[in-house]
């Protein structure tokens, strides 16, 4: 089973012990994983593997992360359980073109721009 499997509840609980509310993770950064988090080793090595996967799909679509200016994605942590996070994902392209999605814990997705 892969580590992106354990993304939400590792940074469910991470962020919970941390006292917050959401979190900002920047995939185009050597370590995604925020500063703050770095001590829980699982959220780690699941960020490494989104990033991992999401550069394998940019790459089978043509592209390049030098083709991209930034990508973060912000989750809003559940006070509820560790699941269920909604993630506001943004890409701005190396022309300054912006894609900006919101994504539900259900996988529910909406366009923003």
């Amino acid at each position: 089973m892969s580590g992106l499997s354990f993304i939400h509840p590792h940074l469910g609980k991470a962020c919970k012990k941390k006292g917050l509310s959401f979190i900002r993770i920047d995939l185009l950064a050597d370590n995604p994983c925020p500063e703050i988090l770095r001590t829980y080793e699982p959220l780690q090595l699941s960020l490494l593997e989104l990033k991992k996967k999401f550069n394998e799909i940019l790459n089978s679509e043509g592209f390049h992360s030098s083709d991209l200016k930034s990508v973060f994605l912000t989750f809003q942590i559940s006070s509820w359980d560790n699941y269920s996070a909604i993630c506001d994902a943004l890409l701005v392209s190396s022309a300054n073109r912006r894609y900006e999605y919101i994504v539900d814990y259900r996988g529910t997705t909406q366009q923003l721009h």
